[in-house]
């Protein structure tokens, strides 16, 4: 049907149609036009292809694909062979020529026209190469012209004027162009018009479906006629709708017909039960021949189910075809086999042949299948090459003009498109159930035909597979017109709706060369048993492997499982074995209990079968634990396990398996002191356990692993103590047994490589230093390959790029500089060395069968012997003895029963436990220690894990100034070092031993504590060990100097620094410089006075000291005690030193501030007068070197806050004063100041220094500099310290109040008369 084209009629000279239909038809097609339809349907460009036919006028009966009712319009039952458009071509271009002949043929021609069902028509007026204008006047009006005012007044459009074809010009072309593009909308103007008319008598129609005589087949080939049109025009996808649309009122005739009474129209459905025809989607197939009868059949109403179903199967699948819908066909098809089994059902279609509709399932699925990957390789092939002749002529085209550029860009990329949306195809998902419904349908009639491996052939077997062979054609007399028997021979179709035979011609794709067809695939599949087998055992793997691909595993292991059962029935029960284990893990995993039991009862077949002991054995107690059998079965497999152990008691091979349901632990108590008494620690572990074995079992060794648990990483080895068990038999003394299943020794992988751990192989790790794994690191990963045997570790190695080649390539981190952002970088890669092993699918492996078993370290172990197990819960105290120190877990149970060992799973960090030696600790406990006094200390001695014998000695010193003394020792003097005799004691108990320390007293001018050393030997290790005792001091001491003009007193202070009271008494200061001792001290507290000092409270003593019979130039030292005593504690005495030197009185000053003459107060912002007097005490005496003489150069500087007094002037200055002249040893000075601001004013502080003038004689540069020397406390006396001046407001600020008493020198303390102790100038 891809031959059919829009038919276009054309009339007139047919010489000039002649002359101008090659353009027509090599331009027309050429560019896609815009198809505007009515009811808001979506807007399509289509290429027109038409087909020039001559016109040919309809009958007067109204024949001819129409029907005529009365004076109506012929409706249309047929689209294909009816003229869209029809076309009258003349080139007269004498307007008398038109008027005599031209004219009314063209009249005739309309009126014939009109009385087509298509009325669309054009008038093309050609203009020859040799019309030249013999009148040089121009004519009134042209043929054109005549033209468009006899017949197309209203419809200009339908007149056009084309030049010459022949003539190379733009005129020429853009005139061809233009008629093109008027055929294109006309035509396509018809088709809308036409088919809107052509829906509406098929809604119609439609509307008539439930009315008595309504045929479905006669209205099935009318909507087809609307797809056949649709197709033609390249709309596949609504030419789809309409197919897709008659499935659906199909379906609903044959669902309703169920419920209702049954269509007559639909009772021929239910006939030709001795066929069973194939779908038939390739050309090798002889589809080409057998649709077309199909659909002959469905015009006479005598059409088949499976006919019927297959014909509109194929017409959709074509038309998916041709959209590149691959994946939806493949979708498609399963509802489609389905479908029509279940109409079947409904019309109670019944067949010759059991097995008859299997057979037509699996050839369906093969032709579909085959048609799939076919079409398939076709686009990609098709898709390459139009990819690289698009490539190639960019190449050859590379200098045209940028325009061609740019189209052939676009070709290039739209080449790329169907490429890559081909590239993306996968039809897995949908796929993977065809593959299997034609597995189950093959496994049918081999099971019909005698096929499988313990059927017997027999002549009826024979019989029925030529039965089947034959009914497989759509006819009875197609069955033997092709060599093939696949049915190809010729039929009369002379009453096809009037198509030609080879517009019939369907598109059907070929099959490669050499490839069977699904029939003969078939036929050969049950021609014997080996290729049964052989196309049995390819479906079976096609199937699911393509289930894995998409990730459907349960549906790949249901295959599996037949496959199993298939070869059980051949006897390969190691294949069987295989795919029984894959599915029972998956059945696990899901926990789906009656499928994992009904695959291990096979399981348990095939180990029996193979004489696999342990597997049988390990199977037994699996099934034996199951409650989902009845208890009898139960008991069966629990006394084959024990029959086959007690086979096994001889043997020196132990049986290792996981516990799983067998024993489930419920709770685990560990008990435990902590602490190692003599040479152990008690460990009591209490174990709670489920049993699920139908009958009670004696085990012989019940035992815990206990494992060292390190909470710090560090450097461990893999696994150097615990053993990877799958399965394998492990003998006694730590060899192993197993024969091909246990790795070599010399096949062990390399230390720095993480072998992968998945469930196929055996692991045993050589020592690693690389990695830091922690136990609990270890236990995880081990926990997660119990739970999951997919879980694989991965490999990875870090390399860092360098230079080397080869195999021992290693790479370094590289340092490199990007160039365009002139920045640094730092690159690395992580290479992962078993690619193979992490990176596959996790069930790619074969799976053997084996339990994986993870056995760590039981080299320490709580156990116990000889315990029943009961069904149901128990419990199990196990006893063990800890003598190394560290903290423990509880790692793993083992459970023996004879030579069968039951692993738990790995129980990681929750079970811990600490077993500690703890050595003898000498600690001392003291509490505010005072230096000066006797106190108590103790010496603690904690024993630990010793036991301390009679007879230990404990020396014990102590550092410098620390005296020490045994409470319990008979001597009464106190000494540096002591020994002391222990009691015995016993471990893990504490011994005190009182001591009386007494620190040597030290002055203390501040609170800082000091500390002594106790230096203890310990007897049992003769290791020194040092304790720390701080002591604080009584007091804190301090001294001040006053003066009182010459007068000089000294104040010591003492600040209680003691929790405890102390009593001070008794003080006294004496004289200890050799040429001062008769300096009289007087005293100006009583000697006698008793005063309590705590912390935080102090004690003043004031003495005056002689000043005129001392001589100051020499340090004169003083030495301050008194006694202080404790509660109930001798009396101990305190010393304090004090040390003066140069603190007689030299100078006196004396300052004053006073308002300037007349004015009466001193007020803010007035200026004031200070003055200073500075006066010398002595006279000048004869310098003997020692003597200390006043200078006759004094520095006096002024100083003030600058928000109290602003100094006027100069602030310093340089005064003499002479003892040769009594009034030099007087100076005043005057200073001009402004007070700040109002209230009692300090005086702004004078301070004086020595001047030392520059000696210009010297010539040293130190000399050349003058100097300022400031004096030591005591040797200037400030008489005015602590005056004050009472300032007042400005005048404008004051209040109503002028009367104030005082005046501007008055102060606080009867002004200068005051007489200031001044200690510090």
């Amino acid at each position: 049907m891809t031959d059919n084209k829009p038919l276009i009629t054309y009339s007139g000279e047919i010489p000039v149609f002649q002359g101008v239909v090659p353009s027509l038809q090599k331009g027309i097609g050429v560019e896609a036009v815009e198809w505007k339809r009515a009811y808001g349907r979506t807007t399509k460009h289509v290429h027109l292809h038409p087909r020039f036919v001559p016109f040919d006028p309809p009958p007067s009966t109204g024949e001819g694909g129409s029907i005529t009712s009365g004076g109506e319009s012929p409706v249309l039952t047929s689209l294909l062979d009816q003229p869209m458009l029809h076309t009258f071509w003349t080139d007269c271009s004498d307007v008398e020529v038109y008027r005599a002949t031209t004219k009314d043929v063209i009249q005739s021609w309309l009126n014939s026209v009109k009385s087509c069902p298509v009325k669309e028509w054009l008038i093309i007026l050609v203009e020859p190469s040799d019309n030249k204008k013999t009148n040089k006047l121009l004519p009134r009006s042209s043929v054109l012209d005549k033209i468009k005012n006899d017949f197309a007044q209203k419809q200009t459009e339908r007149c056009v004027c084309v030049a010459d074809p022949a003539k190379i010009d733009s005129k020429s072309a853009e005139s061809l162009n233009s008629m093109l593009h008027r055929i294109r909308q006309l035509l396509l103007a018809s088709y809308s018009k036409t088919l809107i008319k052509f829906e509406e008598n098929m809604r119609a129609q439609r509307e008539k479906r439930n009315e008595a005589g309504w045929n479905f087949c006669h209205y099935f080939l009318l909507q087809e006629e609307l797809a056949f049109v649709l197709e033609m025009l390249q709309v596949y996808d609504e030419s789809l709708v309409q197919y897709d649309e008659l499935d659906a009122l199909f379906t609903q005739f044959v669902l309703n017909s169920h419920f209702t009474d049954t269509p007559k129209w639909l009772l021929s459905f239910q006939r030709f039960g001795d066929r069973w025809p194939a779908l038939i989607l390739s050309s090798n197939s002889g589809g080409n021949k057998i649709i077309p009868q199909i659909r002959e059949t469905i015009r006479n109403s005598s059409v088949s189910l499976l006919n019927f179903r297959n014909y509109l199967f194929a017409r959709q699948a074509i038309l998916l075809v041709k959209q590149r819908r691959l994946n939806e066909l493949a979708q498609r098809s399963l509802a489609f086999l389905h479908i029509c089994i279940n109409e079947l059902n409904i019309l109670d279609v019944t067949f010759s042949e059991e097995g008859s509709i299997s057979c037509w399932v699996f050839v369906s699925c093969l032709e579909i299948l085959g048609t799939i990957s076919n079409q398939n390789l076709a686009i990609l092939s098709a898709t390459n090459a139009n990819s690289s002749m698009t490539n190639n002529k960019l190449e050859e085209d590379s200098e045209v003009n940028s325009s061609q550029v740019e189209i052939n860009d676009g070709t290039k990329r739209k080449g790329k498109t169907p490429q890559h949306h081909a590239n993306q195809l996968d039809f897995s998902v949908h796929t993977a159930s065809l593959w299997d419904y034609a597995r189950e349908k093959l496994y049918e009639l081999g099971k019909l035909c005698g096929l499988l491996p313990k059927s017997q052939l027999k002549s009826d077997h024979l019989h029925k597979v030529i039965s089947l062979s034959s009914g497989l054609s759509p006819f009875e007399d197609f069955s033997n017109s092709n060599g093939n028997g696949n049915g190809s021979g010729e039929i009369n179709n002379s009453n096809c709706n009037n198509h030609s035979g080879d517009e019939m011609q369907l598109p059907l794709p070929e099959l490669p060369p050499g490839e069977e067809t699904p029939i003969e695939k078939l036929k050969n599949a049950l021609s014997s048993k080996e290729k049964f087998q052989h196309h049995y055992l390819e479906l079976c793997e096609l199937a699911m492997g393509t289930y894995k691909h998409i990730g459907r595993l349960r549906s790949a292991r249901k295959v599996g499982l037949s496959l199993a059962s298939y070869y059980m029935e051949l006897g390969d029960y190691g294949k069987s074995i295989v795919f029984l284990t894959e599915a029972f893990n998956t059945f696990k995993e899901d926990r789906w209990t009656i499928l994992t039991i009904d695959v291990l009862l096979k399981l348990a077949q095939c180990y029996e079968a193979v004489n696999d002991t342990d597997r049988y054995i390990r199977t037994c107690a699996q099934i034996a634990c199951s409650k989902a059998i009845s208890e009898p079965e139960r008991g069966h497999f629990f006394d084959e396990m024990m029959t086959c152990l007690t086979k096994l008691e001889n043997n020196d091979r132990f049986i290792m398996s996981p516990t799983e349901e067998t024993f489930l632990i419920t709770s685990v108590k560990v008990e435990s002191s902590g602490k190692i008494h003599g040479p152990s620690c008690d460990v009591v572990v209490d174990l709670s356990l489920v049993s699920n074995l139908p009958r009670p079992i004696v085990s012989n060794l019940v035992q815990m692993a206990i494992v060292v648990c390190d909470h710090v990483p560090k450097q461990v080895n893999y696994f150097t103590t615990g053993t990877f068990v799958q399965g394998e038999n492990i003998s006694k003394g730590g060899k192993s047994g197993g024969g091909k299943q246990q790795r070599r020794k010399d096949s062990l992988p390399e230390p720095d490589v993480v072998e992968n751990l998945s469930g196929k192989q055996a692991l045993a790790r050589k020592e690693s230093t690389t990695p830091a794994y922690t136990c609990e690191d270890e236990d995880v990963a081990l926990a997660l390959m119990e739970m999951n045997p997919a879980v694989n570790m991965v490999d990875l190695r870090q390399q860092f790029e360098s230079g080397g080649s080869g195999t021992n390539k290693v790479t370094m981190v590289g340092v490199g500089t990007d160039v365009k952002n002139n920045e640094k970088y730092i690159s690395g890669k992580l290479t992962c060395h078993n690619l193979h092993q992490s990176l596959r699918r996790k069930d790619s492996s074969q799976v053997q069968g084996e339990t994986q078993v993870f056995k760590t370290d039981f080299s320490q172990v709580a156990n116990t012997r000889d315990i029943t197990i009961h069904p149901g819960a128990n419990n199990i105290t196990l006893s063990a003895k800890v003598s190394i120190p560290g903290n423990y877990r509880l790692a793993q149970v083992s459970i023996g029963v004879k030579h069968f060992e039951l692993l738990s799973p790995r129980l990681g960090c929750r079970y811990k436990f600490s077993a500690t030696r703890e050595p003898p600790n000498i600690s001392v406990q003291a509490g505010n220690l005072v230096a000066g006094i006797d106190q108590e200390v103790v010496i603690r001695v904690d024993t630990g894990s010793r036991v301390i014998d009679e007879g230990m000695v404990l020396l014990v010193r102590s550092s410098l100034g620390l005296k020490l003394k045994h409470i319990s020792s008979s001597s009464s003097d106190a000494s540096s070092e002591i020994a002391i005799s222990m009691p015995p004691t016993d471990p893990f108990v504490s011994a005190s031993i009182p001591l009386t320390v007494k620190a040597d007293l030290a002055t203390q001018k501040d609170s800082t504590v000091f500390e002594h050393k106790l230096i203890v030997k310990c007897p049992w290790t003769g290791d020194e060990k040092k304790l720390s005792l701080t002591f604080i001091p009584p007091f804190i001491s301090s001294y001040k100097l006053h003066s009182v003009g010459q007068r000089k007193f000294v104040q010591v202070l003492l600040l209680g620094n003691s929790d405890n009271s102390l009593k001070v008494s008794e003080h006294q200061l004496t004289v200890q410089s050799p040429n001062s001792q008769d300096i009289p001290l007087v005293a100006l507290n009583p000697r006698s006075q008793s005063l309590i000092l705590d912390i935080g409270k102090s004690a003043a003593y004031m003495w005056e000291i002689g000043v005129l019979e001392l001589e100051d130039q020499l340090p004169f030292r003083l030495e301050f005690s008194v006694k202080f005593k404790a509660d109930r504690r001798e009396a101990e005495i305190y010393k304090y030193y004090i040390c003066l030197q140069k603190f007689k009185t030299l100078y006196e000053l004396k300052s004053k501030v006073e308002p300037h003459k007349g004015t009466e107060f001193c007020r803010v912002g007035n200026m004031c007068s200070m003055l200073i007097e500075i006066s010398k005490f002595g006279k000048k005496q004869v310098d003997d070197g020692n003597s200390q003489q006043p200078q006759n150069s004094l520095m006096y500087e002024v100083r003030a806050s600058q928000h109290m007094w602003a100094i006027c002037g100069r602030s310093s200055g340089i005064v003499s004063l002479d003892d040769e002249n009594d009034d030099a040893t007087l100076q005043q000075v005057n200073l001009d100041v402004m007070p700040m601001t109002p209230g009692y004013l300090p005086l702004p502080t004078v301070h004086l220094s020595n001047y030392i003038p520059a000696d210009q004689k010297s010539g040293s540069s130190v000399s050349n500099v003058p100097k300022l020397e400031p004096f030591n406390i005591g040797q200037v006396y400030n008489r005015s310290k602590g005056s004050q001046v009472h300032i007042l407001p400005p005048p404008q600020a004051m209040g109503s109040n002028t009367g104030l008493s005082g005046g501007c020198g008055s102060s606080i303390g009867a002004g200068s008369s005051l007489t200031a102790i001044d200690s510090h100038f």
